[in-house]
């Protein structure tokens, strides 16, 4: 078996199930389904998560529910025991999962910051000025004047960051 990290988008195919493994460590499983598109079939990933917020989440979602899943996955190949054909078998332990919800909402604010005027980056920077306002941390804070010619296109800046 081959293990990779991965980034899957799908549908549950089942209600997530809380387990308690051996060890009297707790997991949640779930069956994410994966349509590869036309005429290509379904492929199931097995989801497991161990940390506490995966599975809070995991457990808040039900059947049919779109997610997208990343963490390590392991592929293998799997042959039933009546003798039928090979089948490619897929796992993933959850390090981090997002909801439709949540994706519509980072989609929604993508979508407004392009259709915003487009701001220099001086402009929209927040205030790195020390709690006893005092002056800028001019090491780490480029001029207003600097930052605008790194980002306005065919501006000379030398490797000092001089414009």
């Amino acid at each position: 078996m081959s293990q990779f990290v991965a980034l899957i988008v799908g549908r549950l195919a089942a209600d997530p199930e809380r387990k308690v493994g051996q060890s009297g460590r707790p997991y949640t499983r779930a069956r994410v389904a994966l349509s590869g598109g036309e005429g290509t079939g379904v492929q199931h990933v097995l989801v497991t998560a161990f940390s506490t917020s995966v599975q809070a989440t995991l457990l808040a979602l039900r059947a049919g529910m779109t997610v997208a899943v990343s963490g390590p996955m392991k592929a293998g190949v799997w042959v039933p025991p009546d003798g039928g054909a090979p089948r490619v078998n897929l796992s993933i332990v959850a390090d981090n999962i997002m909801t439709l919800a949540e994706h519509e909402r980072a989609g929604q604010a993508v979508r407004a910051a392009r259709a915003a005027p487009a701001a220099t980056p001086a402009s929209t920077a927040p205030n790195l000025r020390r709690s006893n306002a005092g002056p800028p941390c001019s090491d780490a804070v480029r001029s207003r004047e600097q930052a605008r010619a790194l980002w306005q296109p065919g501006a000379g800046v030398d490797s000092d960051g001089q414009a």
